[in-house]
C-alpha cells in the first residue's frame, strides 16, 4: 500500500507500489524544498481500495511558514473526499467547495490531480490528470524519446465556486519506460542573477537526456539543475517536483524512503 506522504518540510524519497492488479509497478518520486522549512507546497500519495494510486500536489499561495497554516487546511480537505471518485467531475466540485470554505478568500490553491491506474491492455498503465494552475506536466514516451506536454488548465482551486471554473480530466496511457513529471512554478520561475527564469524548456531538454535513467535520475538531475542555475541567488519560492515513472513488473526493485 501506498502511504500518504505530507510534504511540507525538507524531504526526498520514493515510493514504489506493485499490488495494482495486472499493471506494470509503479515508482513515485517526490522532493519538495520549502523555504525556512515549512510552506505552501505538499504532495499527498494515497492508494484506493481497487489498487488505483492517487496523488495531490499542492501549491497554495505565498511562501514559506505564512502559507503552511493553509497547506495543512488543504491537506485535511484531501483526506475527507473519496478515493474512488478522484478526478470525476463530482470529486474535482467537491474539492473546489471545500477550499473555498476553508481558505475563505485569503488564499488559494493551484492543485494538480493525478489517477494511475490497471488498464484492459497488459502491460500498461492508466492515468487521468486533472490541473488547476499548476505548470503543465511532462511526459516522456521511452518509445520515441519524446516530451510531451499535457495541456490542460484551468485557475487555482478555492478561488471561485462554480463549476464553470473547474478542469476536465485528461486521460493518458503509460507504457512501461514512460516517465511523468510534475513541477510547481518554484522550478520553472526559479531565477538567476540576469533576472532569466529556468523555463519550461529547459525541464522539458533535460526530461529527454536522462529519463532513460528512471524516475530517481530525473528527480536528483532536475534538482541540481535548478540549484545550478540560481548560481547562488536567493531561494524566493518553495520548489516540488514529482515523477511517476512506469515500470515492467521484472524491473522493479524495492527501494529505499527517507524517513
Amino acid at each position: 500500500m501506498v502511504a500518504y506522504r505530507q510534504g511540507n518540510m525538507s524531504i526526498a524519497g520514493a515510493r514504489s507500489a506493485d499490488t495494482i492488479p495486472a499493471a506494470p509497478a509503479v515508482a513515485i518520486h517526490s522532493r519538495v524544498r520549502c523555504l525556512l522549512g515549512a510552506g505552501g507546497d505538499l504532495v499527498d500519495i494515497r492508494q484506493d481500495a481497487v489498487g488505483a494510486i492517487g496523488l495531490t500536489l499542492v501549491d497554495v499561495s505565498g511562501h514559506g511558514p505564512e502559507a503552511a497554516p493553509a497547506a495543512s487546511r488543504v491537506r485535511e480537505v484531501l483526506a475527507g473526499l473519496d478515493e474512488q471518485d478522484r478526478n470525476q467531475h463530482t470529486w474535482v466540485h467537491d474539492l473546489n467547495t471545500r477550499l473555498c470554505e476553508v481558505l475563505d478568500g485569503d488564499r488559494f490553491s493551484a492543485t494538480l490531480s493525478a489517477r494511475v491506474h490497471a488498464t484492459t491492455r497488459p502491460g500498461t498503465l492508466g492515468m487521468t490528470v486533472v490541473n488547476a494552475g499548476m505548470p503543465t506536466p511532462f511526459v516522456y514516451r521511452t518509445a520515441t524519446g519524446n516530451v510531451e506536454r499535457v495541456a490542460n488548465g484551468a485557475p487555482p482551486l478555492g478561488v471561485f465556486d462554480e463549476d464553470s471554473w473547474l478542469p476536465e480530466a485528461i486521460r493518458l496511457t503509460l507504457d512501461p519506460g514512460d516517465v511523468v513529471v510534475f513541477v510547481t512554478d518554484g522550478v520553472t520561475e526559479t531565477c538567476r542573477g540576469d533576472g532569466e527564469r529556468y523555463g519550461f524548456d529547459r525541464v522539458a531538454s533535460l526530461i529527454a537526456t536522462v529519463a532513460r535513467a528512471g524516475g530517481a535520475a530525473v528527480l536528483s538531475e532536475l534538482s541540481q539543475a535548478v540549484a545550478r542555475f540560481r548560481d547562488g541567488e536567493r531561494v524566493e519560492d518553495d520548489v516540488s517536483i514529482v515523477v511517476i515513472e512506469a515500470r515492467s513488473a521484472e524491473s522493479t526493485a524495492a527501494e529505499p524512503v527517507a524517513a
